[in-house]
């Protein structure tokens, strides 16, 4: 059983041949490779972080300048309005930290999926454990 086995893609890993039995030694290996998988994604995900307050505080200084002059939310402005406002003055500052907020968004969701998928290898690995051990008792192969 290699990584080739599975392929590596937004939702996390998946089966190239869904229908396969794994042994236990497969599912560990699986196993395996979500844990490294689940590291590198906590990086990413760390990253992302970072990238998101370095955007956030680059929008923050460029908007600083406008402060005085924009609309005070109200009655009459919402906070949306503001935002949009501002976003008129400063776009390129706006636009990178919703692309970054995405990033991080996008980043979490991986490492989420991931985790999830190990849990359930988890469970499987335990079952082909089992059935191995009743196996190997039964005299069966």
């Amino acid at each position: 059983m290699s990584e080739a086995a599975y392929s590596l893609n937004q939702s996390g890993f998946q089966f190239r041949n869904p229908g396969e039995v794994l042994s236990p030694y497969e599912t560990n290996t699986y196993l395996q490779l979500l844990t490294n998988a689940i590291g590198r994604a906590q990086l990413d995900l760390r990253k992302a972080r970072r990238v998101e307050v370095d955007a956030e505080e680059a929008y923050h200084r460029a908007k600083a300048p406008y402060l005085d002059d924009a609309p005070e939310v109200g009655s009459h402005v919402s906070q949306k309005a503001r935002d949009a406002w501002f976003a008129d003055r400063v776009p390129d500052q706006f636009l990178a930290l919703r692309r970054a907020s995405a990033a991080r968004n996008a980043a979490w969701d991986f490492l989420e999926a991931l985790k999830e998928q190990a849990m359930l290898m988890g469970s499987l690995n335990k079952t082909a454990l089992a059935i191995e051990t009743i196996t190997t008792r039964a005299g069966g192969a």
